[in-house]
C-alpha cells in the first residue's frame, strides 16, 4: 500500500489551485500571513484572508472561495457559523490528517468529544472516511483500534464490548470490499503496516491522539476536514503554526468540489 504524500498534495494543489479562504484574526494572524505568503509562492492557492469568521462562510457558502481553513479563528465561532448559514443542525463529522514523526500521512478519525460514541456512530464515520480517502485516488485501508487486547476478554465486560464491536466494525467494512483488521490497542502495528485510516475506539480518543502526535509524537497535525458538510471546510489545530499544508489540502479538496 503506498502512503498518502504531501509531495503528491501540494502538486496537485499547484495543478487546481484553488480558491482558498482562511481566518486571520486581526493583531494575532502573524503566523497565518506568513504562511499564506508561502503557499501562494508556491502556487498552491489563490489565498483570501478574512478577518471575521462570518465572512468567511458566507463566502463558503456564496461560492467565492473553493475552501476555507480555519485558521486561528475561534473554534466555537467558526462551527456556530456554519450552523447558522449553513442551516447546519446535524453533529460534526471529521477526520483529520496528521503526519506521523516518520514523515507518513494517515487520516484518524473520529476526532469530535461528540462523535463515535457507538458503534453505529463509528461505522457511519468510518464509511464516510472511506469515501473521502477514495475521493483522493487513495485506496483505503483501514485499522480499527479499541480499548483492549484479545488475552483480556472476559475480565471487563465494558472492555469485552469494544473488542467484540471492533471486530465487527472490521467485518462490516470488509463487506463493503475495504481493507480492515482489529489492532486492538496497537496504533503502532497499524501504522507499521500502512493502514491509511485510523478509526478510534471514540471522538475523544481520536481528538487526543490528534493533538498528541504534533505536540508530543514529533508529528504534525495537518488539518480536520469536516465530512458531513456541501463544502471544503478544514479546522486547524489551536497549536498551528505554519498553515501551509493545511492551505494545500484545501486548495486540492476545493478543486474536487467534495462533497460527502
Amino acid at each position: 500500500m503506498t502512503m498518502l504524500s504531501m509531495i503528491d498534495i501540494k502538486s496537485s494543489a499547484r495543478k487546481k489551485r484553488s480558491r482558498v479562504g482562511i481566518g486571520a484574526l486581526p493583531g494575532s494572524g502573524k503566523d497565518v500571513l506568513k504562511s499564506v505568503e508561502r503557499a501562494e509562492e508556491n502556487g498552491y492557492a489563490e489565498v483570501i484572508v478574512f478577518e471575521t469568521v462570518k465572512d468567511m462562510i458566507m463566502a463558503l457558502k456564496d461560492n467565492y472561495i473553493d475552501a476555507a481553513v480555519k485558521g486561528n479563528f475561534d473554534p466555537i465561532k467558526a462551527y456556530d457559523s456554519i450552523a447558522e448559514l449553513f442551516h447546519f443542525s446535524e453533529k460534526v463529522e471529521r477526520i483529520a490528517l496528521v503526519q506521523t514523526s516518520d514523515g507518513d500521512y494517515i487520516f484518524i478519525g473520529p476526532v469530535d468529544a461528540h462523535s463515535g460514541r457507538t458503534y453505529k456512530d463509528r461505522l457511519e464515520i468510518a464509511r464516510k472516511g472511506v469515501r473521502f480517502i477514495s475521493s483522493l485516488q487513495e485506496r483505503p485501508s483501514v485499522g480499527i483500534l479499541s480499548v483492549g487486547h484479545p488475552d483480556i476478554i472476559g475480565r471487563d465486560a465494558n472492555i469485552d464490548k469494544w473488542i467484540k464491536e471492533a471486530d465487527k466494525l472490521v467485518k462490516e467494512l470488509k463487506k463493503d470490499g475495504t481493507e480492515a483488521k482489529n489492532y486492538y490497542m496497537n496504533m503502532e502495528a497499524a501504522v507499521e503496516e500502512d493502514r491509511n485510516f485510523i478509526v478510534m475506539p471514540d471522538g475523544v480518543s481520536g481528538n487526543i491522539a490528534f493533538q498528541s502526535l504534533a505536540i508530543l509524537g514529533g508529528g504534525a497535525a495537518i488539518g480536520a476536514p469536516i465530512l458531513n458538510l456541501p463544502r471544503v471546510f478544514i479546522d486547524t489545530p489551536a497549536i498551528t503554526k505554519d498553515y501551509v499544508d493545511a492551505i494545500a489540502f484545501a486548495s486540492v479538496l476545493g478543486g474536487a468540489r467534495h462533497v460527502a
